[in-house]
């Protein structure tokens, strides 16, 4: 299951107004980036006669990471003022309304136990990373530093990539080194991790810690 990222979105009046829009039309834009949020939906997710067919979830949050709408058509996401996101995957389901979302997991109002399907980032950055295997134990504190300010591999690192075939080890030694992020979907985190003895499941796990530092 992946969390996607579609920026902060925000109410505005456009400079030009088509002549048969309605007065009462509304409009929003995403705030990084300007673009409308109808040219944006319809751009992302193919909305083909006012549907979009994508399946996957799409939700509202405030600043806090609360879910204020759930819908799994874009084009009903009205208004989709605030950050959205996408949970794509599997069997993803919909978070309750007003569930937050804390550590890559959404928490019921009252503390109860989630109803949705424990969410794994898609993409974490290296700053994360590194201080999520820091505060784990797996690195040290001065190797996360080290690894996020120079680029320098951890000890750990060097042991394991030593030890996979002369063909992978440049492409391990490049990765850790010199992203600025890492995908859970990229083959080298499921190799490494089981070099480590972490299963799946654990090295989810990993992400969801990591991802919310």
């Amino acid at each position: 299951m992946d969390i996607i990222e579609h920026g902060r979105w925000a109410a505005y009046v456009p400079q030009t107004i088509h002549p048969l829009a309605p007065p009462n039309a509304l409009y929003w834009r995403q705030e990084e980036t300007g673009e409308d949020w109808y040219a944006y939906s319809r751009r992302v997710w193919n909305i083909l006669g006012g549907v979009d067919a994508s399946g996957t979830v799409k939700l509202v949050l405030d600043a806090a990471g609360t879910v204020l709408l759930a819908n799994r058509d874009a084009s009903r996401l009205m208004p989709p003022v605030g950050r959205v996101i996408e949970l794509a995957g599997a069997g993803v389901e919909e978070p309750p309304l007003g569930a937050t979302l804390v550590d890559g997991r959404f928490i019921g109002k009252a503390g109860e136990s989630p109803s949705a399907p424990l969410v794994v980032p898609r993409e974490i950055s290296d700053r994360q990373f590194f201080q999520g295997l820091a505060l784990k134990g797996l690195i040290t504190e001065e190797e996360a530093i080290s690894a996020v300010s120079t680029g320098a591999l951890p000890a750990a690192f060097e042991t394991l990539i030593g030890q996979l075939s002369a063909a992978d080890r440049f492409t391990a030694r490049m990765l850790p080194s010199g992203a600025t992020s890492f995908l859970r979907t990229n083959p080298l985190v499921d190799t490494l991790g089981a070099m480590l003895g972490m299963s799946p499941g654990a090295i989810d796990e990993l992400w969801r810690f990591c991802g919310g530092l």
